[in-house]
């Protein structure tokens, strides 16, 4: 059963984990997630998506706050209110991984959706729900569009790399 809360942070946390995949949103105001392998600045517009069992933190500085909604899920969750490409996607994110997007200033779409998540246990009425999950699968697959494209990005910068390779080993 997914759950959701919106608040606003200041302090710093200690490093922690769960059993639950976390979708960070990022309503306003600055500090930082750092994670193992990983820091991103917490910044307005920033929907982040942390894998079950990430290692990390939340860091303020002196004055610096954010406002977020959390939406927690579980892996029954998932093979349960998610497409199948969503679901193979999140069960094959590596523990230490997250994924980030930041949405334009120009669109209202995305915090149209979070809207339409509530707060809670996510026991609502079923047509609630249901609502609720769609907005969840769609915040989902933009974190999926962007990890898939830094994938792509890093998979082509390599396969560059191996090309210059091969071309200087012929030339010998």
């Amino acid at each position: 059963m997914f759950w959701s809360v919106t608040l606003t942070l200041s302090e710093s946390s200690e490093w922690h984990s769960h059993d639950v995949f976390e979708l960070i949103l990022c309503r306003a105001g600055t500090g930082l997630l750092i994670l193992d392998q990983e820091n991103i600045e917490l910044v307005s517009r920033r929907a982040i998506l942390i894998a079950s069992k990430a290692r990390h933190r939340f860091v303020f500085r002196k004055n610096e706050t954010a406002d977020f909604k959390f939406v927690c899920f579980t892996p029954a969750d998932i093979a349960t209110h998610l497409s199948a490409a969503q679901s193979s996607f999140l069960f094959n994110f590596n523990k230490r991984e997250c994924s980030f997007i930041d949405f334009p200033e120009n669109t209202s779409l995305p915090w149209e959706l979070v809207e339409m998540i509530p707060d809670g246990l996510g026991d609502q009425d079923p047509g609630e729900l249901h609502i609720a999950w769609a907005a969840i699968g769609l915040l989902l697959a933009s974190c999926m569009g962007n990890k898939r494209n830094t994938e792509m990005a890093s998979e082509a910068k390599h396969m560059n790399t191996i090309r210059k390779i091969c071309e200087w080993l012929d030339r010998q």
